[in-house]
Formats: C-alpha cells, sequence, structure tokens
C-alpha cells in the first residue's frame, strides 16, 4: 500500500502546486519524470503528494479552491501507481506488441490499465524522425510492490523497442 501524506506532506504539496501553478508542466512535474532524451521519450510517476499538488495547480490557475471530491481522487486509493508515458517513434500506428511491466528485483506486474492511442500525434520533429509521438497511461497494482524500493516501468514502443524508466519510489515525495 503506498503512504498516505502526512498533514505536513499534504499542505506542502498543496503549497507547491499553488506557488508553481506557472511553471511549464515539463518543469513542475521534474521530480517524478524520467527522461530518457526528447527524441526517445519520457514517463511520469504520479504519487499522491504529485497528484494532489497538480490538483492544486489547476484549481490555482482556474482561480479556485479545490473540492473535496477532486482532494479525494488526487489522493488515489493507495493500491495503484500510475504512470503516463510519451513515447516516440516514427510508427503512425500504436500496435501494442504486449503489456507494459513494472519490475522490481525479481518481482515482474504486468499492468492493470493501459491507455495507449491507436493512432499516434505528429512530435515536434515532424517530418524528421522520430516523426510521432504517443502519450500512454499505465496503471499497476501496488500489493506485490515494496513503496520504498526502486522500480522499473517497462514501455513497448511501438517499433517493439523496450524502454526502461527507473525511479526510486524511496525518493519520490
Amino acid at each position: 500500500m503506498w503512504q498516505e501524506l502526512t498533514p505536513k506532506q499534504f499542505l506542502e504539496a498543496m503549497e507547491y502546486g499553488q506557488k508553481e501553478k506557472d511553471k511549464a508542466m515539463v518543469d513542475f512535474a521534474r521530480e517524478w519524470t524520467v527522461n530518457l532524451g526528447e527524441q526517445v521519450g519520457w514517463a511520469t510517476l504520479y504519487t499522491p503528494f504529485h497528484s494532489l499538488a497538480y490538483k492544486a495547480r489547476k484549481a490555482a490557475v482556474e482561480h479556485r479552491e479545490l473540492t473535496e471530491k477532486e482532494i479525494k481522487k488526487a489522493l488515489g486509493d493507495g493500491e495503484t501507481l500510475t504512470f503516463s508515458a510519451t513515447i516516440l517513434s516514427d510508427a503512425l500506428y500504436y500496435t501494442r506488441q504486449r503489456p507494459a511491466t513494472l519490475r522490481q528485483g525479481e518481482t515482474v506486474v504486468t499492468s492493470s490499465y493501459e491507455f495507449l492511442p491507436d493512432v499516434c500525434e505528429n512530435s515536434n520533429f515532424f517530418p524528421e524522425s522520430p516523426a510521432y509521438m504517443a502519450s500512454c497511461v499505465y496503471k499497476f497494482p501496488l500489493k506485490d510492490l515494496s513503496p520504498d524500493a526502486p522500480v522499473t516501468l517497462v514501455v513497448i514502443k511501438p517499433t517493439g523497442e523496450e524502454l526502461l524508466f527507473d525511479f526510486d519510489l524511496s525518493k519520490m515525495r
């Protein structure tokens, strides 16, 4: 089970989101993002802290208060790890080779939910290589994983290659 935020962490997340509302998203989420290079891809882990900070940022940009429902949703159920990944390639169509996995030591967990686009979007490099990008979401059950150890998100590119994103959960707020 993912650890619940302490009252201090809760306030820190709210403050971070409100204070950093004008930061570009790439800078705002840098602490939770592993970047393999602008022509390869990046992945972001949505910890309860990051999710709450993101919702607080969104509310601050919209000049409103967060609702109780939004806070509850941001904090999640503590049972899953959610990642977003942006994958660049020259494939227009995202053909699913096999599900993404999360590795921790000898433990390999298959995603319980995946969103993969049918058609990729033009990348910033279009029409040059890599011409396309896919924005994906993956959820993994946390039950067989330690929230205090490194994990590797293994994502399959549309071309079939594996991308490895290493996250040290013990260092993530």
